[in-house]
This record gives C-alpha cells, structure tokens and sequence, in this order.
C-alpha cells in the first residue's frame, strides 16, 4: 500500500497570538499566518504565502465553530484548489501522559480537557478549536 499525499495545516497556538501553517508533502511551507485574539470578539487572522500580499480577516464570532470554518475557507482558497487532508495542532500542555504526538479521538480530548486547569489561558481553545476542525 502506498501513502498518499497530503497537505496539512499546523496550528501552534501560543499566548494571544498563534502560528499557522500549511505544509506539503515535502514539509515545505505553503502558507504561513497568524491567529490573534483567538476565542475573543476582536479576533484577527492573517495569511501569507509566496507571490501575493497578506490578507486578514476578522473572526468577529467567539464561537469556534464558526472560527473554524472561516479559518479553513481562507487557508482553502489561498491554496487555488490544493487540498487540506488533516489538521495539526501543538498542545500546549498535555499533563504527564502526553508527551508524544497522537492523534485525538474523544476519548484522548477528555483526557486533555482534564489537565486544562495546567493551562487555563491556552488548554480550553485549543481543545474546542481541534473539535470545530474535527467536525468539518
């Protein structure tokens, strides 16, 4: 069996401000942006790749369901019809258990939004972002 290709999206989500990437097959960088304020009424989300100017968009929505969707319809049409197959975060704080990737079914996130006292400014929107992108 032969692996397919995939682009993924990185999220690094980090103090107020936060780290996006897209990266190919390859590990090279598609698209790098920025997610300021995330979970907040003033949210902004900036995009760049190679050849064009940055665009921002404003995430008016504390809902993160909605975030998401506007984060992948952004990243989606910058990519001109290149697909994201997965989406990776950074958690910052995964307790004593995790300290390796995994991928995060319910179970695992139940588990992580039990440590989130370790990491209130950060844990509970990342979690809630992972499951708006889960349900996409």
């Amino acid at each position: 069996m032969h692996a397919v290709a995939q682009n993924v999206a990185v999220f690094n989500c980090y103090s107020i401000k936060s780290a996006v990437y897209t990266i190919d097959p390859n590990q090279a960088r598609l698209q790098q942006g920025q997610l300021e304020h995330l979970g907040q009424p003033n949210a902004l989300f900036t995009v760049q790749d190679d050849g064009r100017p940055p665009e921002s968009t404003e995430l008016p929505a504390v809902d993160l369901q909605s975030v998401a969707g506007t984060l992948a319809t952004t990243i989606g049409r910058r990519l001109n019809g290149l697909a994201v197959s997965a989406v990776s975060h950074r958690i910052v704080h995964g307790g004593t258990r995790f300290r390796e990737p995994v991928i995060a079914p319910p179970q695992i996130l139940n588990e992580l939004r039990s440590v989130a006292p370790l990491s209130p400014t950060y844990l509970p929107n990342e979690l809630s972002l992972i499951e708006a992108f889960a349900e996409r």
